[in-house]
């Protein structure tokens, strides 16, 4: 079927037609894309856009689909701003579940940056909110967790168990484990839950992908093969399969594979599975790794201590030769990396162990190595990176908070070459948008303000912080559509044109004519990915 899209503002993001009004769509495709001279053509339906605002399916290049789809069906408590808040959420999840006795309950979203006294919970604060459930509050960033004393002594977790090779536990001034548990820990608290079946993992991944769909999303990059325990890659997969075959994928997946170790890695390439692997709707991406933790909990690996906190310089998750070794195993079998690292150590740790790579012989991967946020940088580390021609997933969104902290985290001289998206486009480093949601919202018009304000979404501070790196809107929209594309390896999306997807947003006003200020408060009114309506 043929149909006409007409008396549009489209915006195509292709220089070549930058501007059009009308397009035609067959079989998932655009074949055409031109002005009022298209209706003349040979179609089977026409649908009148009315005067609204289009542009290219957009994109996020980092995200967790599985983890937003599990937390959209359990307890959010993001943004409460105190402990008490939290409790009430707790309290009046089990007051409308009525969960069975020793049912294990999470609370997902905690930021103790919004509380008034600013320190994370301890488990005795949580024993405070029931004693009744294991429960386990789980910070924004998903790289720091706490529980109460009930989770522990169901798990036998105690001050001999032994600290985890890739995180640390930590122990109270009475010598017992104080709940808090950091990076890899956090997997000690995963242990003997029920193992999700299809079905439910299935649920989980369509409520996420919907939700994305509505915000204005045609294809994302997601991690999702460690997020659930029990629930390993192969399950994931099948998924993923069967809810294409079914034909319910409302957009497209391309899997960052997050395998930890070198174990885990090896078994997946001998088992011949490979980035690049699927078709236009669910492809296996780069391998994913995390080098270091979160900002916010002091996680991040710095080079030099943290500004507000002597003597810590964050977690460093691989050493240097661990970190090489599986980024070199990646290489040699043709597969690209996309690696989380936030401080400045991170950063400059990753970049050594692509260099060792890119050093080696042998085809370099299809898709550029990259690095996963990109936060915490002098000048050197953003020359470097645009010399090595390092693949940057920035989320922008992240400002919205960072804003606040980062400067009381790492110092005013090293915040302010921090979060410098436009240094690296100026200098032509490759660099897509993207959100880390359920980390931050998932709403790529949140980060397309981000980036070109350089404000929280009140429209602190005036100006903008660092406002040198504020990007243009045509920037900005450029990372979460043809940057993104570009970086998902999805040749055929992010930009409307004869040949390419037929992916694309309607908006409630258009953001090349709409003050930086309020690109925050457009809405996504329709959603199409090949060529069908997903929302």
């Amino acid at each position: 079927m043929r149909t006409l899209f007409f008396n549009g503002n489209i915006h195509t993001m292709n220089p070549d037609q930058p501007l059009v009004q009308a397009f035609l769509e067959e079989d998932g495709f655009l074949r055409e894309i031109g002005g009022s001279e298209l209706c003349r053509l040979p179609h089977d339906r026409q649908l009148d856009l009315a005067g609204q605002t289009v542009l290219p399916g957009m994109g996020d290049t980092h995200l967790h689909l599985l983890h937003l789809g599990q937390k959209l069906g359990g307890i959010d408590v993001t943004g409460a701003g105190s402990m008490e808040e939290i409790a009430h959420k707790v309290r009046e999840f089990i007051a409308c579940r009525h969960p069975a006795a020793g049912q294990w309950l999470d609370a997902q979203g905690f930021n103790q940056d919004l509380f008034a006294h600013r320190r994370i919970p301890h488990r005795q604060q949580l024993d405070e909110i029931t004693s009744e459930y294991p429960l386990v509050l789980t910070r924004i960033c998903g790289h720091l967790a706490v529980c109460n004393t009930l989770a522990l002594e169901t798990l036998g977790i105690t001050a001999q168990t032994p600290q985890p090779p890739l995180g640390e536990f930590e122990i109270g001034e009475d010598g017992r484990p104080n709940g808090v548990f950091k990076e890899y820990a956090i997997e000690l608290l995963q242990q003997n839950r029920p193992a999700p079946s299809l079905e439910q993992v299935k649920h989980w991944l369509l409520l996420a992908m919907e939700h994305a769909a509505s915000r204005g999303l045609t294809f994302v990059c997601s991690e999702d093969f460690e997020t659930i325990p029990d629930c390993d890659y192969q399950m994931v997969m099948q998924a993923y399969h069967q809810l294409q075959n079914e034909g319910k994928m409302p957009l497209r997946v391309v899997q960052q594979c997050i395998l930890p170790t070198m174990d885990k890695l090896n078994t997946f390439l001998r088992q011949g599975y490979r980035s690049g692997q699927g078709n236009d709707w669910y492809r296996l991406g780069p391998l994913k790794l995390l080098s270091d933790g979160s900002l916010g909990a002091r996680t991040a690996l710095l080079r030099q201590e943290y500004q507000d906190q002597p003597g810590e310089k964050g977690i460093g998750i691989y050493s240097a030769q661990q970190l090489t070794e599986l980024v070199c195993t990646a290489y040699r079998a043709g597969m690209p990396v996309a690696v989380h690292a936030i401080g400045d150590g991170a950063i400059q740790r990753v970049l050594d162990a692509i260099q060792t790579a890119m050093e080696q012989p042998g085809p370099a991967p299809r898709q550029p190595h990259g690095i996963i946020h990109c936060q915490i940088t002098d000048a050197a580390l953003l020359d470097r990176i645009c010399r090595m021609g390092v693949q940057v997933y920035a989320q922008p969104v992240f400002l919205e908070y960072d804003l606040h902290m980062a400067e009381s985290r790492v110092g005013r001289q090293l915040a302010s070459t921090s979060y410098a998206w436009r240094t690296l486009l100026e200098s032509g480093a490759k660099i897509a948008g993207g959100s880390d949601c359920p980390v931050e919202p998932l709403d790529p018009l949140l980060g397309i303000y981000c980036a070109a304000s350089r404000m929280d979404f009140s429209g602190q501070p005036e100006g903008g912080w660092n406002p040198a790196q504020r990007l243009t809107t045509q920037q900005a929209v450029e990372l979460f559509t043809t940057r993104a594309a570009q970086a998902a390896g999805l040749a055929d999306c992010g930009s409307l044109r004869p040949g390419a997807c037929a992916d694309f947003a309607v908006l409630s006003e258009d953001p090349f004519t709409t003050p930086v200020s309020q690109l925050n408060k457009i809405r996504v009114r329709q959603t199409w990915c090949g060529g069908q309506r997903r929302y």
